[in-house]
């Protein structure tokens, strides 16, 4: 299994770029 640690930071990685273009959308 992966390190938790390891999981939030892809998970980060992924989310804030989604984020911003929500942002952008609204």
């Amino acid at each position: 299994m992966l390190e938790p640690a390891l999981i939030l930071t892809m998970g980060v990685v992924v989310l804030m770029p989604i984020i911003e273009i929500n942002q952008l959308v609204h």
